[in-house]
């Protein structure tokens, strides 16, 4: 590189104070210089010339580099901070105030999974989740090993391989980083990504967990199609958007097929509980007994064949899988109204930002990430209101390792909002550069979104 260049690019790169950026503008701009000196020369200056002519277009270092410094920094994510952790220690109060001593609840354990789902949102906030999408194959290999590691050495608990259920939750993330490493290679890539995540739903199906199944087969569908429309495979949208959509219903039939009567006889107790009100239907039997008794506000009674009864002798669960439940008939329908309304706010919130993301690594991790919390949100309402469908557990609140995993990924979608200012692309188009010629004019691009993804 020219000694001049150099010096330019030494004295705009000291201007710029963060530290993850600078590498990436700062090669924009060495790009630029080159290609203006070049251009130059094409038009007959000799070499030494053109180099100064590019440098003065270019205009002082000094400024250049503060302007650079003052678009692009990081974007603190207090809101969403601040309402995730009013949500854990609402969660966390809760399961305080609804105890029922030391036979059924742990508060110790409640408190140490808010402490450690804290560190997992602030360590995922400031975490570069830009290189996991640099070694996003090892991201993927790992995870499969771990999934198997668990499945292998999990205790099995009714059939279920317990910590198995909490990896299969990240898997959603680890395909997103799949099928961004599969970018820009047209048809083998597209087939190559549907194909990575058959290893991953045999680890769920295995657990096994329905909830991993679904969120699993459901972001992968649409991180797909979104990746097809968004030209990240370089083929024809409509013939690969029907080559997924074609093996999504196929391989849907061939699951409903095989395992028809298991899933027939979930969903009808799910909608009719009184089926099989001993055993599979219990539970809905007695949440829908416990809601009939809620008020508005204030402690409620229960109705029915339980009436009279204490309410922790025949709930299992209160204070966990069913806190939700167990806040509306002690506490009335008000507070869990308000409580359902700050989740899918922040729901909603991050959603709207998710759909902002240019960027192909953002856009596919930050949409693995609300379509993980989201789908979990919407089962444990349903769940916490009788239709036992899906065992979810409600994010944030919960004060479990479910909890942890949530504030983790929330954490690594704040971080990604967090960057939005840098591009982790290496397809950038020329039209949406950094730092551009405009009529002869440096341009620096202040419009976040619509910078080099």
């Amino acid at each position: 590189m020219p000694e001049k260049i150099a010096e330019y690019l030494k004295a705009a790169s000291e201007q710029i104070r963060w530290k993850r950026a600078r590498p990436v503008l700062i090669s924009e701009l060495q790009t630029h210089l080159i290609e203006q000196k070049d251009a130059y020369i094409a038009q007959g200056m000799d070499e030494m010339a053109a180099e100064a002519e590019a440098l003065r277009q270019m205009g002082d270092p000094i400024t250049v580099g503060q302007e650079l410094d003052r678009v692009h920094r990081p974007v603190p994510q207090w809101g969403f901070l601040i309402l995730t952790g009013l949500l854990a220690l609402a969660g966390g109060v809760l399961r305080i105030l609804l105890s029922n001593g030391p036979g059924t609840y742990a508060p110790a354990k409640t408190l140490a999974c808010i402490l450690l789902g804290f560190a997992c949102l602030l360590g995922g906030y400031f975490l570069d989740y830009t290189i996991m999408g640099r070694y996003a194959e090892f991201v993927y290999w790992g995870a499969i090993l771990i999934g198997v590691g668990t499945l292998i050495l999990s205790p099995c608990v009714n059939g279920v391989y317990y910590y198995a259920g909490y990896v299969v939750i990240l898997f959603p993330v680890v395909y997103a980083m799949l099928i961004y490493s599969l970018r820009g290679k047209g048809w083998a890539g597209l087939v190559l990504a549907v194909a990575g995540g058959i290893p991953l739903m045999i680890i769920a199906m295995l657990t096994p967990s329905v909830l991993g199944v679904f969120l699993l087969f459901i972001t992968a569908f649409i991180l797909l199609l979104t990746a097809i429309w968004k030209h990240m495979f370089n083929v024809r949208k409509g013939l690969a958007a029907g080559f997924v959509i074609g093996l999504a219903v196929v391989g849907t039939t061939l699951f409903l097929l095989s395992h028809w009567q298991g899933i027939h006889n979930r969903v009808m107790v799910a909608l009719h509980p009184a089926l099989d009100a001993y055993n599979g239907g219990y539970q809905a039997s007695v949440i829908l007994k416990t809601l009939s008794g809620a008020e508005l506000w204030g402690e409620g009674i229960l109705r029915g064949t339980h009436a009279g009864s204490a309410y922790w002798k025949v709930m299992p669960g209160a204070e966990r899988d069913f806190l939700l439940t167990t806040l509306i008939h002690y506490f009335g329908w008000i507070p869990f109204l308000l409580l359902c309304g700050a989740l899918l706010g922040l729901l909603i919130w991050v959603a709207s930002k998710c759909h902002r993301q240019a960027n192909a690594l953002a856009r596919m991790v930050a949409m693995s990430i609300v379509l993980t919390i989201g789908i979990q949100i919407t089962f444990s309402i349903l769940r916490n209101l009788g239709f036992v469908l899906v065992n979810s557990t409600c994010p944030f609140v919960a004060g479990n390792l479910h909890s942890v995993l949530d504030m983790a990924l929330m954490g690594l979608l704040l971080s990604v909002f967090r960057q939005e200012g840098i591009p982790a692309d290496t397809f950038a188009s020329e039209k949406h550069k950094l730092v551009s010629w405009h009529n002869g004019n440096l341009v620096i691009a202040l419009n976040r979104r619509n910078q080099a993804q």
